[in-house]
């Protein structure tokens, strides 16, 4: 004999529950009512094991993202240092020399600055 019910997610219906005996025979009303019982929490926790893993897949993605944003919040920021201390530089009447030594060092390089005709000015 065998017996099976539906999961149930509300209306949904997401699997069937069996139960199975050797023998032929009917199952009493409370075996059903029982095994209906049980696949309703089988539901609930299939269901909650589902949204868990949502629940990780979607930590993990904002995880990324907040990374992402870090990281492109730390080049904005490096960004801006650089040019309030290039405009700070300009203003204090800095020259091309200057202004190719603040880069340098920003950038941790070396810099050459040309004029239109190829010229070294800095």
């Amino acid at each position: 004999a065998i017996l099976g019910v539906p999961l149930r997610l509300g209306a949904r219906i997401i699997g069937v529950l069996y139960a199975a005996d050797r023998s032929p025979r009917e199952f009493t009303a409370t075996e059903v009512a029982l095994l209906s019982s049980l696949a309703d929490h089988a539901a609930i926790a299939i269901d909650g094991a589902r949204l868990l893993e949502e629940t990780r897949a979607a930590l993990v993605d904002l995880n990324a993202a907040s990374e992402t944003i870090r990281t492109h919040s730390e080049a904005m920021r490096r960004a801006e240092e650089a040019h309030d201390q290039l405009t700070d530089l300009v203003l204090q009447g800095g020259g091309a020399d200057d202004v190719a030594a603040a880069l340098a060092d920003i950038l941790d390089g070396g810099i050459l600055i040309h004029d239109a005709d190829g010229a070294e000015l800095a």
